[in-house]
């Protein structure tokens, strides 16, 4: 019978326990925007969607139009998706002369149903702003953690705009990317960067490989020194990993991230 076990991160490093920020300076959080529970969780579960949608539609466009080099020929730069009342609709976008037009649409019915048609025309304002605002962000990265960066753009909480994501992703599925992601407030029309917010101190990567033989993970865990509560790329990785997440903020308390939610476990101290 295998035994369950917590794997806990450190700098890097895996080790048996730690305590979560206790006896910290509880000043020492970044001035990122900071929003309630739900928000964040709502925050979340919406990376992952759109993530597995993209994802989705890029097999699809891979499957039935042409690998990379192809794409790139045809000028293919991007991608928006935008969410309907019964479907999710990913667009991909081209480079005509000096703006961009539609390419090829690839509509969902579910994630495991998607039918791509040939797009032409133009793009409205906000799907030209949606993708403007993706392209700032990527050119807008403070420092790269990873060779490669997914954006992902949702509308801002507050109604205007755009929080765009550029989260550190890896084709590794053995590797946790618990750093290196960011959030970056972006004008409505997709020219500006309003903010960076760094969603992390450090750079984690966790192995799932780098276990004792005989066991298996139950969750994780990494401490997390930017602001008093988990943020939404936590609720990604649980999402994308399958896998509960034990998160310890600065102030002592430890919260537990699981199927798209979070809950307070309560503070730890020394």
């Amino acid at each position: 019978m295998k035994t369950i076990t917590f794997i806990f991160l450190i700098g890097g490093l895996f080790i048996g326990a730690m305590p979560c920020g206790a006896g910290s300076d509880t000043n020492d959080v970044s001035s990122i925007r900071e929003f309630d529970i739900k928000t964040i969780e709502d925050l979340g579960r919406s990376l992952y969607e759109r993530d597995v949608y993209a994802a989705r539609a890029t097999d699809i466009l891979f499957k039935e139009v042409g690998q990379p080099a192809q794409l790139k020929e045809e000028k293919i730069r991007g991608w928006i998706v935008r969410e309907e009342e019964t479907t999710v609709l990913v667009r991909f976008v081209r480079q005509i002369d000096n703006g961009f037009g539609p390419a090829y649409d690839i509509t969902f019915t579910s994630p495991e149903n998607g039918v791509l048609t040939r797009s032409s025309g133009t793009l409205s304002r906000d799907e030209y702003a949606q993708f403007k605002a993706r392209q700032l962000a990527l050119k807008s990265i403070p420092k790269f953690y990873s060779r490669r960066y997914n954006t992902i753009v949702l509308p801002d909480v507050d109604g205007e705009g755009f929080l765009v994501y550029a989260l550190a992703a890896t084709t590794n599925p053995d590797l946790v990317l618990i750093g290196g992601h960011y959030r970056m407030t972006v004008s409505p029309d997709g020219t500006s960067v309003e903010q960076v917010d760094r969603l992390f101190k450090s750079f984690l990567v966790l192995s799932k490989k780098n276990m004792p033989k005989g066991n298996e993970a139950a969750g994780f865990y990494a401490s997390h020194l930017v602001s008093r509560t988990p943020v939404e790329t936590h609720v990604f990785i649980s999402l994308l990993h399958n896998q509960p997440l034990f998160i310890g903020t600065i102030d002592g308390e430890m919260w537990e991230i699981e199927k798209g939610a979070i809950s307070s476990l309560g503070r730890v101290t020394d």
